[in-house]
């Protein structure tokens, strides 16, 4: 049975994941795809990343969807990041894309990611009809007609592609590539043995100091980590060559390359609400940018909404996942989306995540402040005041999934006391989201892909975060709540604490400090086709 999560099918090779499953999956796809006038010879592109058996599952899908009558743009110059894909859709004007990926899942997985015509992911409405056409073909049992590659070539049905010169020469565009090569940065590339190996490098091109590359080779095994997934407990490797060979920026990418994570010159691992506040500051105060909203899920940090107020543009405000980011991006005309796992998407660009973009504006920004991770996160803080973020993980039974849901939707808030603080709002979204006076928050939610709940809490110190993880565990637990409370942290008119507490950056050269007045709604969406 096939079944979609939050970004794409997964399942184990050879378990679920068969050529034959993805051949059913493929053909669902196409009759989703042939559901828009037109769309089918408009076309579908493939491609595929570097997992096992990953070049022989993607001629599986092009095959059905030909057998189809579907045309094929198939990336037929080797694995490719996911953004390759995500990019070339509008740009060739496909009618959609399909990627044969797990991203950051251990390597005895596979999976499908399937985008839209602008090149988003497909959000539940779209992935929903592909199941229900998938459980129609299955339960019907007939055979699903296939077309070899060699047959379609005389009527243009089949035609096979190079996506990356265009890739890469659209994104050049978005920096100044040049101002980048003069900073001399020393940089340091973990791809995790992923599809995002040398691509940093070709973008940046000639004139760069070489970059040192690290876990570049294919291997789908992924040995030493349990996944190609950018986090401090599978960077190490990342973190240590930063301080071996003094680098200024560690940059690592996921197995499909749409997420990144960032080492400090420290070889200390930077958050993913820290890089997206960071991207956030970059893109609020580069003037040759369209203004418009920041994006991001309920789950991210209020360090957004005190930057959005600055630069006087919308927060929107998302369950967790980028099915529903991407179409909040449209919407609003977003200059920026983010999310908790590193994934981070760009109105100059797509309404999708794209790792390598994130690392050239960040590469930008460190050549324009002239300073490095460190000055700009004091940048950032000068901006917001200091702000301390955790999440917790409680392993829960399958079977008592259900129960905690119910507990987290009965519950009532106007007794809760969040570390000293009042509940002024209550955020439903995704989980319960308790927001004390200060903005100070709590988070419980159930996870939509693990038999595990999820609490996350910030707050003005790491003694409060403390406190509001325990009325997290309390309350998922349905346990009676605890009684030590925090004082409040008093905050200044602009959202800055008096003091922040946090020691000054090894390297305090920050650039121009400057205030804006923005403009209160973007005018256009900004970057590639997404018609």
């Amino acid at each position: 049975m096939i079944r979609f999560g939050t970004d794409g099918w997964r399942a184990v090779i050879a378990d679920e994941f068969t050529l034959a499953s993805v051949r059913l999956c493929a053909a669902a796809i196409a009759d989703w795809v042939k559901q828009t006038e037109g769309a089918a010879e408009r076309g579908v592109v493939v491609g595929h990343d570097r997992r096992f058996l990953s070049e022989q599952f993607a001629e599986a899908v092009a095959e059905a969807l030909l057998g189809q009558g579907v045309r094929v743009l198939y990336c037929d110059h080797g694995p490719i990041p996911t953004p390759v894909v995500s990019f070339t859709v509008p740009h060739t004007q496909a009618a959609a894309g399909v990627m044969v990926t797990a991203s950051h899942n251990p390597g005895i997985y596979n999976g499908i990611k399937v985008k839209t015509s602008r090149g988003a992911p497909a959000d539940r409405t779209v992935t929903t009809v592909i199941e229900t056409y998938a459980d129609t073909r299955q339960h019907s049992g007939e055979e699903i007609p296939l077309v070899a590659f060699s047959e379609p070539y005389v009527d243009g049905r089949y035609l096979p592609i190079d996506p990356s010169p265009d890739y890469q020469a659209a994104v050049r565009q978005l920096v100044d590539i040049e101002a980048i090569r003069r900073a001399n940065l020393r940089i340091i590339v973990d791809a995790m043995y992923g599809a995002g190996a040398g691509v940093l490098q070709k973008l940046l091109g000639p004139g760069m100091r070489p970059i040192i590359a690290i876990r570049s080779e294919r291997n789908p095994l992924f040995p030493g980590m349990k996944g190609p997934e950018p986090l401090a407990e599978t960077l190490a490797p990342l973190m240590q060559a930063v301080k071996a060979h003094g680098a200024d920026i560690g940059i690592a990418f996921d197995g499909d390359g749409d997420r990144i994570a960032l080492v400090d010159s420290n070889g200390e691992f930077v958050s993913s609400q820290e890089t997206f506040a960071m991207l956030a500051m970059y893109l609020g105060e580069r003037d040759d940018i369209t203004d418009g909203a920041i994006v991001r899920s309920v789950n991210g940090s209020v360090r957004l909404d005190l930057l959005a107020e600055r630069y006087n543009v919308p927060l929107i405000e998302t369950p967790i996942g980028y099915a529903d980011i991407a179409p909040a991006m449209v919407e609003h005309r977003a200059m920026l989306g983010g999310e908790e796992s590193g994934g981070f998407a760009f109105g100059t660009h797509l309404p999708e995540r794209d790792a390598f973009v994130a690392a050239l504006y960040m590469l930008d920004l460190m050549q324009r402040r002239g300073t490095d991770i460190a000055g700009l996160r004091y940048g950032v803080e000068i901006r917001t005041g200091a702000w301390h973020y955790q999440r917790q993980d409680v392993p829960l039974a399958l079977d008592a999934m259900d129960e905690a849901r119910s507990r987290l939707a009965a519950i009532e808030t106007a007794a809760i006391d969040l570390a000293g603080s009042p509940v002024t709002k209550t955020v439903t979204l995704d989980g319960i989201k308790l927001i004390g006076d200060d903005r100070r928050w709590l988070l419980v939610r159930t996870s939509g892909t693990e038999p595990l709940a999820r609490i996350y809490a910030e707050a003005r110190d790491s003694e409060t975060v403390t406190s509001l993880l325990a009325i997290g565990r309390a309350l998922l637990g349905g346990e009676a709540l605890p009684t030590t409370a925090t004082p409040i942290v008093t905050v200044g008119n602009d959202g800055a604490s008096p003091s922040s507490g946090r020691d000054k950056p090894t390297r305090q050269r920050i650039g121009r400090t400057r205030t804006y007045t923005r403009r209160a709604n973007a005018s256009k969406w900004c970057g590639a086709r997404v018609g």
